[in-house]
């Protein structure tokens, strides 16, 4: 809205990127930035290129052990109040384990669970810890 942001998406289907492209141009935004090839190998790369991140939306490599790493990998980019979504957070036993060990991290101030959606909040200017769960119907 502001002109300032822009999104930054990993995909790793070539196909995919092509679809994202014609959607993000039905829409109008022109601000985006689609990086392809597989998240464990360009994830790295993208973030030193970003650098400060307000919001990440993790969906993908649904695996206790890779959500780790990239929750790991994209932490030290987050800016002083960040935002982390992370998808399918009940898909299986290992995404449970994963969403579990994520929101009581100590670095996480604020955590929801909604649904199959992990929001965390990390903030080096907020003290506070919260958790919450909704359960939706």
């Amino acid at each position: 809205m502001n002109k300032q942001g822009k999104i930054v998406t990993l995909e790793g289907a070539e196909s995919l990127v092509s679809l994202a492209r014609e959607n993000f141009k039905k829409i109008s935004l022109d601000r985006v930035h689609i990086c392809t090839g597989r998240f464990q190998d360009i994830l790295e790369k993208v973030l030193i290129e970003q650098g400060n991140i307000d919001f990440a939306f993790i969906d993908g490599h649904h695996d206790k052990d890779a959500t780790l790493i990239y929750f790991e990998k994209i932490v030290p980019f987050l800016s002083d109040f960040a935002i982390v979504v992370l998808d399918d957070i009940s898909w299986s036993k290992g995404m449970k384990e994963a969403w579990n060990i994520i929101r009581v991290d100590e670095r996480v101030n604020v955590s929801v669970k909604l649904g199959d959606l992990g929001i965390i909040i990390i903030s080096r200017v907020i003290d506070q810890k919260e958790s919450y769960n909704f359960y939706l119907i």
